[in-house]
């Protein structure tokens, strides 16, 4: 079975909708992730993607989870004017 890539439609960088776009990488929500980073102090500067992403979620399950719940209600309000 083949799995069907689902690209974001919130931010134009044609990238995969998935938790890395979504935590570390999609446009829409960069202020709230730089917000997350800072506030962990550690991380900001990890390049790579995925490591940033496994960063936050090993070592930061409270920042995640306040920048989860900010980026959901943002994404909601964009895609169904909530």
């Amino acid at each position: 079975k083949t799995e069907e890539r689902i690209f974001c439609n919130i931010c134009n960088l044609n990238k995969e909708e998935n938790e890395i776009n979504f935590v570390c990488e999609c446009k829409f929500y960069t202020d709230l992730s730089q917000e997350m980073f800072l506030e962990a102090r550690e991380g900001f500067n990890i390049q790579d993607k995925l490591d940033r992403f496994i960063f936050i979620v090993k070592n930061h399950p409270r920042l995640l989870s306040t920048y989860l719940c900010k980026a959901w209600k943002r994404r909601q309000t964009k895609l169904f004017n909530l």
